[in-house]
């Protein structure tokens, strides 16, 4: 411990000795104890000063929470990559390539640091730099994957809209003046304005009152005015997806039903960031809230709906796939058709199924596609291969 002339010193500079084990003059702040003491020269530099935020406990459930997000989002990467690497064949430019996974890569960092910071707000004496970090990725994660879903969802609705234009031929139905368009035009200016308007307030808050303990900063009207604006943003996310079902019709695949397990996944964060803005008992910043309520209801979410768009992405066939799929199975309807309608063609030499065959001749060579020019090109090498050799037809 100190000497009289140390204290004496210590005091000349408005420092204060406290029953928690710390001297501060509320600009710095130090440990003293047995193990740590600081020493304080004439002219007011201190050595051998253990900062008052420095993680000299023991490791204890909060840390334990944060380890084991840290670790789910780790095994969250090679998941991401194998995505990154289906979507983003070619290097497509980049408002044209699957920004979902951007946000998750974002989510990933946001969750993971927020995890380690945690680890030391049990070992910390007095809550600094640890509590700031975990509260400001915590606010972070819940603007980000609401920015996910509304991603996937916009995403999906392209899907669905390709698929009724080149899968069921609906073109027609889709000019460019239906409102569809004006309202997806417009749409993701309404969407980002509430998101990230939530994000500003909350994540952007000054955070040292809040580790200090300060209940009404923790809840003061910021706090209640983000968790109402990330919750319209979430609402107005979920009504796209009711627009697009109404407009395309649900996917006769069942990816709808992914989409439902996405926008429910993280409901509970939601619900969760109500409770903690209006009651600081519940509040993640509060040192001595349940560690397994802020895993639960803070942590899981984020994490289940990222793994979630991540399993789903890799077992879904990307748009593109689903064009090519198209495209083949309409090829081979047509090599279908024009084979029966050449058999048809044959029989009727002999007068069998003559009327059948006026309503099956095959459309012109100007109106033909890809597929049909193909089979028409390969239908004349054969009759002039079958000429050249005398198989001529008497």
């Amino acid at each position: 411990m100190m000497n009289d002339s140390q204290v004496q010193l210590f005091q000349l500079y408005n420092y204060s000795v406290y029953s928690n084990g710390t001297i501060s003059n509320f600009t710095n702040c130090y440990l003293i104890n047995d193990e740590h003491t600081p020493i304080i020269e004439s002219d007011g530099m201190i050595y051998n000063g253990q900062s008052c935020d420095s993680p000299v406990k023991s490791l204890a459930s909060h840390g334990a929470v944060g380890i084991v997000t840290a670790c789910f989002c780790f095994f969250l990467i090679p998941l991401l990559l194998v995505n990154i690497a289906k979507y983003w064949k070619g290097k497509p430019p980049l408002l044209k390539r699957r920004m979902e996974f951007i946000w998750i890569t974002l989510l990933i960092l946001a969750l993971a640091v927020g995890g380690f910071a945690y680890i030391d707000v049990d070992r910390n004496l007095v809550q600094g730099a640890a509590m700031k970090i975990f509260s400001f990725t915590f606010q972070t994660a819940l603007p980000i994957s609401i920015a996910i879903i509304w991603h996937v969802i916009s995403t999906y609705g392209f899907a669905l809209y390709r698929q009724r234009i080149v899968v069921g031929k609906h073109a027609a139905h889709f000019s460019l003046d239906h409102w569809i368009f004006v309202v997806e035009y417009y749409a993701p200016i309404v969407f980002y304005v509430f998101n990230l308007m939530g994000f500003f307030l909350a994540a952007l808050h000054p955070w040292t009152k809040v580790v200090r303990g300060d209940g009404n900063a923790a809840t003061d009207g910021r706090f209640k005015a983000s968790s109402v604006l990330l919750a319209i943003a979430w609402v107005f996310a979920c009504a796209m997806f009711i627009v697009y079902s109404f407009v395309y019709k649900l996917d006769r695949r069942g990816r709808w039903v992914g989409m439902v397990i996405m926008m429910i996944s993280i409901l509970p964060r939601i619900v969760y960031q109500f409770l903690e803005t209006w009651s600081f008992t519940l509040n993640a910043s509060n040192v001595s809230v349940n560690a397994g309520l802020v895993f639960g209801l803070g942590f899981c979410p984020p994490l289940i709906l990222a793994y979630t768009v991540c399993i789903y992405g890799w077992a879904v066939p990307s748009i593109a796939e689903l064009e090519k799929e198209a495209i083949h199975e309409e090829c081979r309807q047509r090599k279908r058709r024009t084979t029966i309608s050449r058999d048809n063609s044959t029989r009727s030499t002999w007068g069998i199924g003559s009327e059948h065959d006026m309503q099956c001749l095959p459309p012109s060579y100007e109106t033909m596609g890809p597929c049909e020019k193909e089979m028409k090109e390969e239908t004349n090498e054969v009759e002039i291969a079958s000429i050249e050799s005398g198989e001529v037809r008497e």
